[in-house]
């Protein structure tokens, strides 16, 4: 909010005063807004609204890695650690353990699932050249305010840092398809290119922003999404690892071979 608030493109909650030390951390009292329909109740047109913002958004920081590391509090994407693996094994154990899902988190599955906790260091490994910008790190239906004109409002900006735009988007539609919205996928993407090319110039194909939103849906289904489906159902299960195998298949051929 004081660096970089004026520069992001989009609206963000207007601070009306802050409060920063050593004891009591950050305090920030911002100004009111309501919130989002739930995703369920979005219209198709407003689905395609948060992509544009979006692309505008990622435009402003397009390629400007190298002058976003000059800013040393900004969260960090750190090379994954094995505890990050053991982590996400451990919740996927415990949903074996569940005898709910013993018909869909078969042995075999479970040990595919393993196999590619084991391979995810090289998930996206060839996107490297892909440019970096400054993304939001927790973009879903529930960061997004709406003010009394009924403008989006962009909140919670604790995860903010680098990385590779379309991560926001892929994680956007992960959440909102998984609350229940019927999330129009071809069209957003489609209007996030446009957004991109219009705000920065750069004409980024489909094909690339497809590849980065798959590589940064695989890692997230395999190594986060485990921990918050101790309530979810079978069926709820049952796609998310067939949505990782479809992944894992249109990566890597090699990696669908540990599915």
């Amino acid at each position: 909010y004081w660096h970089l608030a004026s520069d992001v493109r989009v609206q963000v909650p207007r601070v009306i005063a802050s409060r920063c030390d050593n004891t009591i951390g950050a305090c920030l009292l911002l100004e009111a807004y309501e919130p989002s329909l739930p995703p369920a109740a979005w219209t198709g047109t407003r689905y395609v609204q948060v992509a544009e913002h979006l692309g505008r958004f990622h435009a402003a920081f397009w390629g400007k890695g190298r002058d976003l590391s000059t800013l040393r509090w900004l969260r960090r994407v750190e090379e994954l650690e094995e505890a990050g693996i053991r982590h996400a094994s451990t919740h996927w154990e415990r949903l074996r353990a569940e005898g709910r899902f013993e018909t869909v988190l078969t042995p075999e599955r479970y040990t595919s699932i393993l196999g590619l906790l084991g391979r995810v260091r090289e998930v996206g490994s060839d996107l490297s050249t892909f440019p970096v910008t400054l993304c939001h790190g927790d973009f879903h239906i529930d960061n997004i305010l709406v003010d009394r004109g009924g403008a989006m409002v962009l909140a919670d900006w604790q995860e903010v840092g680098p990385g590779r735009g379309p991560e926001d988007l892929s994680f956007f539609m992960q959440r909102a398809s998984f609350a229940g919205g019927r999330v129009p996928d071809g069209e957003m993407i489609d209007a996030y290119r446009r957004s991109l090319a219009a705000n920065s110039g750069e004409d980024v194909p489909v094909s690339d922003i497809r590849r980065v939103m798959d590589a940064a849906e695989l890692r997230m289904r395999l190594l986060h999404w485990p921990a918050f489906l101790a309530d979810a159902s079978e069926h709820q299960l049952a796609d998310l690892l067939g949505r990782i195998r479809v992944l894992a298949a249109g990566l890597e051929p090699s990696l669908a071979s540990s599915s």
